[in-house]
């Protein structure tokens, strides 16, 4: 097994390079467990464990007749082990979303997210099956400057249990933004093992390093996907009067008791120009539109769950309709 070191149980590496070099070189990488397995032949071998923002570690193994277990430790810089910074905020946000949508930005208003996902979505083909959709999660964190101790990066575990052990999904250099008050780092990952086969709730737990060494893990954040938000009705193109329109889409459930909400919005215009029309939220699975000129429509809708310090939001993929002229 590759691990953190003794300082940190109750994380394991996914992913791992794992060399073992004797008279032959033998590679593998770590599962989501942590766990490795090397076929060698009877030997002396030098093993070898590496992944990015790690040093890496070596030991040596003799293989004979019967199995030989080795872990492996693996630290970060100096390899202190620090105190994560108190006060400390850690949000995480999951989209589920067309697999097609550009990238969002978390800061800005709901209206400008939504515009951005719709534009990027409407020149690509039409895609309304639930395989058209994937799960992207954001990771903010954000301290007093004072207590910064020239942190380089995040890294991200995640487990199915509250107890562990966490499995390492993410760890990078990532973006840090400096205001009069906080130090704030922010990281998008699309890893599938953050999120599982089946998308059940997954525990997070996050930790900061730098040159001296890394942090201990923080408190654990559960969270589950939304399901994809499929539109309903009307049919995608389907070309209808101007009054009376309701359209509907697969209600979503938060699972947990937690308030959910809906954003509607309908464009109106073809080809490179869209005219938000309407921008509307709503708390059940449907909405009935005020009287629409003659035209080419467009409308998508957003559910999302703010409960801080974890966000859910799920994004539709658009449909058109068109609202005929009824001379």
């Amino acid at each position: 097994m590759v691990q953190l070191g003794e300082s940190l149980p109750n994380a394991v590496i996914a992913g791992a390079t794992v060399t073992a070099m004797g008279e032959s070189s033998f590679t593998t990488v770590t599962g989501a467990d942590g766990t490795y397995r090397l076929l060698l032949p009877p030997g002396n071998y030098s093993v070898t464990a590496a992944y990015p923002t790690f040093n890496k570690t070596t030991a040596s193994i003799t293989v004979g007749k019967d199995p030989v277990t080795k872990d492996l430790a693996l630290t970060t810089g100096a390899g202190a082990i620090l105190d994560l910074p108190d006060p400390l905020t850690f949000e995480i946000s999951i989209y589920t979303q067309p697999a097609e949508a550009g990238t969002r930005s978390r800061t800005a208003p709901v209206v400008e997210r939504q515009k951005a996902v719709f534009e990027s979505l409407y020149s690509k083909n039409y895609n309304n099956d639930q395989e058209g959709y994937v799960y992207l999660l954001d990771l903010y964190a954000a301290f007093p400057l004072s207590a910064s101790d020239n942190y380089q990066g995040i890294r991200l575990y995640v487990s199915r249990s509250v107890a562990g052990p966490f499995a390492l999904a993410f760890a990078d250099l990532v973006e840090v933004s400096y205001p009069s008050a906080d130090c704030q780092f922010w990281v998008t990952c699309d890893e599938p093992l953050l999120f599982g086969a089946d998308q059940a709730q997954s525990h997070y737990v996050m930790q900061f390093y730098s040159p001296e060494g890394e942090t201990y893990l923080s408190e654990p954040l559960s969270l589950a996907p939304f399901e994809p938000l499929i539109l309903a009705a009307p049919d995608h193109n389907a070309a209808i009067s101007g009054t009376g329109i309701t359209l509907q889409w697969n209600a979503i459930s938060t699972g947990d008791g937690d308030s959910q909400s809906y954003e509607v919005l309908t464009y109106r215009g073809g080809g490179s120009f869209w005219l938000l029309v309407n921008h509307t939220p709503v708390s059940t699975n449907q909405l009935t539109l005020p009287a629409l000129d003659p035209g080419t429509y467009a409308w998508f809708v957003m559910a999302r769950d703010d409960s801080e310090p974890t966000y859910r939001y799920s994004n539709s993929y658009p449909r058109i309709f068109i609202v005929e002229d009824p001379s």
